[in-house]
Parts: C-alpha cells; sequence; structure tokens
C-alpha cells in the first residue's frame, strides 16, 4: 500500500523519490484529501504538512524574500516518526526541502518549485530544466458555480458572513444563497478564487 515494491524504483533523471504537493482550491474536496493524505504518510511513515495563508505567496515573493515564504504558516505535521506536530512557524525553502514528504495548503500551483534549485545546464532551455526533487502537484477543479454556493452555505454554517448571527432558517439561506448567486453571475466573480491557484 505504501508502494513497497516500487521502494527501488527512483526517478531516473533526478535520482529522488517524489514530493506530493497537494494544492487545495477553496471549496473542492480539501478535508477529504487532507484526511487521505495524513492516512497515507501515517501508514507509510512518511512527513505530512498543512499550510495556511500561502494563496499570495508565488516563486517571485520567494525569491525576493530569499526562500520565505511571507505570511505562510505550518499549521500541522506529522513527522516521519508518526509524531504529530502543531505550531504556526513561518515556511521557508529550507523546511520544505528538509522536511516534506506530502505538502498541503491553499498555495499555487508551482510555488514548491523554488525550495530545490534547478539542475542547470546550459544547452538545455530553462522551461525545460529539472528540480533535483520531482514535485508532484495535485488539485481537485469542481464547477465553479457549484464550488461557489458550497462557500456561501459553509459560511452560513460557520457564522463567518457579514451580518449573519444567531440561527438562520432554511428559506432564509435559500434566499441569501440565491441573491449570492444572481449578483455574483452579474459580475462573473463566482470562478475568481480558483485564479489565485494557477
Amino acid at each position: 500500500t505504501c508502494g513497497d515494491k516500487y521502494d527501488n524504483s527512483i526517478d531516473p533523471l533526478t535520482n529522488q523519490k517524489p514530493i506530493f504537493v497537494f494544492v487545495h482550491i477553496y471549496k473542492t474536496a480539501g478535508s477529504t484529501l487532507r484526511s487521505f493524505f495524513f492516512n497515507v504518510a501515517a501508514i507509510c511513515k512518511k512527513s505530512w504538512m498543512l499550510l495556511i495563508s500561502c494563496t499570495e505567496v508565488n516563486l517571485r515573493s520567494i525569491q525576493t524574500d530569499k526562500g520565505n515564504w511571507k505570511n505562510c504558516k505550518v499549521k500541522g505535521e506529522l513527522i516521519r516518526d508518526g509524531t504529530s506536530v502543531s505550531h504556526k512557524t513561518t515556511v521557508s525553502n529550507s523546511i520544505v526541502r528538509e522536511r516534506i514528504d506530502i505538502l498541503l495548503g491553499h498555495l499555487r500551483i508551482g510555488t514548491a518549485d523554488d525550495a530545490f534549485p534547478t539542475l542547470t545546464n546550459s544547452t538545455v532551455p530553462i522551461q525545460q530544466q529539472l528540480s533535483p526533487h520531482p514535485l508532484r502537484y495535485i488539485l481537485v477543479l469542481r464547477n465553479p458555480m457549484d464550488r461557489f454556493v458550497s462557500g456561501i452555505i459553509f459560511q452560513l454554517c460557520s457564522k463567518t458572513d457579514k451580518g449573519l448571527a444567531g440561527n438562520v432558517t432554511q428559506g432564509d439561506a435559500v434566499h441569501l444563497v440565491k441573491k449570492k448567486v444572481r449578483n455574483g453571475r452579474k459580475s462573473n466573480q463566482y470562478q475568481d478564487r480558483i485564479l489565485k491557484y494557477l
């Protein structure tokens, strides 16, 4: 189940085992996949790290800030020995490079690329040069309107939406969802958040 039969099988170009990066787009199977990857890490003795506040981090900001991922924090971590750790450490390239097998969070595709120095070869175009660690990005896409409605309902249940307090009736919830969907469709905003991750 942990790929034991593939233990001797490593990437022939990089001589490394892959690191998996789950790019969690808001309201797209995040809880399910977070739990799945946590269980895989625990069973297979892999490290797992959950990040928060990372959507504004990109390669340029990491390079400008000497490898620090501004505002991006570790929410939870499972170490290879099975110890679970909870802390709010700021993420950096060195943390990703040295401690991660599975990385999860609201972050952009390609964010972790800079943690691993590029293999330089002047005869190969820069776009085709490989990192010494093969990163495998995983993300789930969902119909933008379904995701938008799911987000509204999530906010209602969490009572984090502005102006909501106390108990909300089912009729009030349906009315609010319809109103937000109509406004969202008029401004085409229901798919904007997806673009943060690309």
